[in-house]
């Protein structure tokens, strides 16, 4: 048996809370004609520290037409990002998830102004999560170059395989991934949109 050490070092980033949330203001129909609805995320970055944020969004209610069980359903987000979340409206279509710096809101509160949808029409009563993640260097690397990777395998099958593509590794002598991340969710039951 070979006695091989592999190593890597993270740290988890210092929790961010989420100041409010609101769903106020006017939905708006998509190219695909779905009805988005809109929803502003508060939180106040840290001054002087290079932070890194993921914004998750989900729903889950319970489904008695096709089977007795929780549906659970990550929110798809919609509508036109600000220039600081602009780079990460990217990779969300990969990773379902939204990464961004805070290069250009660095000690500064802001507002996340969005709009999303979910692909099951939402029944009387239903969970909404939403989730600010306070994710490490490592953790956004690794998103990043996911995203880029899954977007290398959707090449057409008529211009031959993709290129390799290597995804992020912060472990020394081997492979993957050693990321941290704290987390700041709420939960909202029976949103009104209207």
């Amino acid at each position: 048996m070979i006695n091989e050490t592999i190593e890597a070092v993270d740290t988890v980033p210092g929790l961010v809370s989420i100041s409010s949330v609101s769903f106020s203001g006017e939905s708006i129909i998509d190219e695909s004609g779905n009805e988005l609805y809109p929803i502003q995320i508060s939180f106040t970055d840290e001054d002087g520290i290079n932070n890194y944020y993921e914004i998750k969004m989900s729903g889950r209610h319970f489904d008695t037409t096709y089977f007795n069980g929780f549906l659970n359903q990550v929110a798809v987000i919609g509508g036109s990002p600000d220039e600081i979340i602009e780079d990460g409206w990217f990779y969300f279509d990969k990773i379902r998830s939204l990464i961004f710096t805070d290069d250009l809101i660095d000690g500064e509160e802001y507002t996340c102004s969005l709009y999303y949808y979910l692909n099951f029409r939402p029944p009387s009563t239903y969970q909404f999560n939403v989730e600010l993640n306070s994710i490490s260097r490592s953790y956004y690397e690794y998103k990043v170059s996911l995203a880029k990777y899954l977007e290398k395998q959707d090449i057409d099958i008529l211009l031959g395989p993709p290129e390799p593509y290597v995804t992020y590794s912060n472990v020394r002598d081997g492979y993957g991934i050693f990321a941290a991340y704290s987390s700041d969710k709420r939960t909202y039951y029976n949103i009104s949109n209207k």
